[in-house]
């Protein structure tokens, strides 16, 4: 089942280095945290409170989102770190 927590894995090792790559400057998670890494391009979300779970799931999909439109491969680095971790 795609829901255990044993098939869930973090976004954020991937996504930083993406970005940090894409934006040449290293991203430090403590200055843009899942709920804020969306204001890195000045995207518009739906919602506005920080330290919300659905408003930090908005701020991840559309920073991916927006890499993913400019060609840097998030979700299919994300897949290679889950078989990792299955495989270990």
């Amino acid at each position: 089942m795609p829901l255990e927590p044993e098939n869930f894995v973090s976004l954020w090792p991937a996504l930083q280095e993406k970005l940090s790559d894409y934006l040449g400057q290293e991203i430090d998670w403590k200055e843009y945290p899942s709920g804020r890494v969306y204001e890195l391009f000045n995207l518009e979300l739906p919602t506005s409170q920080v330290h919300n779970a659905l408003h930090d799931v908005y701020s991840l999909a559309a920073t991916i989102q927006h890499l993913e439109a400019e060609g840097i491969r998030i979700l299919e680095e994300v897949g290679n770190i889950s078989k990792k971790c299955k495989a270990a």
